[in-house]
């Protein structure tokens, strides 16, 4: 997404992550920053709203992890991936855009300036978390958007000029038709955790341990099962595809399939069964070409994380909303490219 930051307002594109809750930007003077996409954010240049958090400030307080330097309250934030940024926690003025496209200013933001930065963030200027915790972007906006937020997600391999809509407020509404919800457990955590009670492949329910917790993740690329639920899925595939099989392991896919020279194949219907609906996606959102010949299932184990994670492929296509105020994430297909 675009983050708009600063008096006057500076655009940054940043990720937007579920899994998570702080919201960083990469700021100078940099004691280690990574290479990003335009210019890095300089609040003592740049913005005549910026200020940085004392130690005894509330926010420094709701920090994970966070220590004291001349009063400033530090943060430092790691990733499941071991990427990783540490910084002044500070606050700033953002703009959001509504939907009669003016811009609405949200002052006393509380943010990471990130002066030393590392791992896989693919250029972006920082990331922006969208988890239950009290520091991210959608419980410091609170009641301003009804607690409430939505997105869908273009296919992966679409045209770049293709956006995903992400809305707050009472513009993430879905559809009254077609639409399932689950509840959203564990509240308080950072994370979305969803029942996911079982899994079908080809219509056969598969015997696998699903209690290990599972979460709705922007942020993961791959839907990832604990090791039990990922091994049943894996051989359900293998048996029910009559296709030869190639080694993925040089892309990180476990189950790969030739399909030079065929112009269609059908891979069978998956369906996830959470508590109180299930999800079927299209074949697309777990199944896709790592190239012209090569077909491959989108999915793998979360090894030792304990849990499962419903990745972005997965969700491709699908309007989903996450109300905290009812405690439900609900799910519909949607034409994401004209929403």
């Amino acid at each position: 997404m675009n983050l708009q930051l600063g008096t006057p307002a500076q655009t940054f594109q940043v990720i937007v992550d579920t899994g998570s809750d702080l919201v960083w930007i990469q700021c100078k003077p940099c004691t280690r920053c990574y290479s990003q996409q335009g210019p890095i954010f300089s609040p003592s240049s740049s913005s005549s709203s910026y200020a940085k958090l004392s130690c005894s400030s509330q926010p420094c307080q709701q920090l994970s992890t966070s220590s004291c330097s001349s009063s400033t309250c530090r943060y430092v934030y790691q990733y499941g991936d071991q990427s990783a940024t540490k910084g002044d926690f500070s606050t700033e003025t953002i703009s959001l855009t509504t939907t009669k496209r003016s811009s609405q200013q949200i002052p006393n933001f509380a943010f990471g300036c990130g002066h030393t930065n590392g791992g896989s963030f693919g250029g972006a200027a920082g990331i922006v978390g969208l988890g239950q915790g009290p520091i991210s972007l959608t419980s410091q906006l609170g009641s301003l958007i009804q607690n409430r937020f939505s997105y869908c997600l273009v296919s992966f391999d679409d045209a770049p000029s293709k956006t995903s809509p992400l809305l707050f407020g009472s513009a993430a509404s879905l559809p009254e038709s077609g639409v399932k919800s689950t509840p959203i457990l564990k509240k308080g955590s950072t994370y979305y955790y969803v029942g996911l009670e079982g899994i079908s492949v080809g219509g056969q329910k598969l015997s696998a341990n699903m209690l290990s917790g599972t979460i709705f993740d922007s942020g993961t690329t791959l839907t990832l099962l604990e090791d039990s639920a990922y091994s049943a899925v894996l051989s359900a595939f293998q048996s029910a595809i009559n296709l030869p099989t190639v080694d993925g392991s040089s892309i990180g896919l476990d189950l790969c399939f030739d399909v030079t020279g065929l112009r269609s194949f059908k891979v069978p219907v998956l369906s996830l069964h959470f508590m109180e609906s299930d999800l079927n996606p299209p074949a697309a959102n777990y199944f896709v070409l790592a190239d012209s010949n090569t077909l491959c299932l989108a999915m793998g184990s979360s090894g030792g994380l304990s849990l499962s994670i419903i990745g972005n492929i997965m969700q491709q296509n699908h309007h989903i909303l996450y109300d905290r105020a009812s405690s439900t994430i609900s799910f519909a297909p949607t034409q994401c490219d004209k929403l």
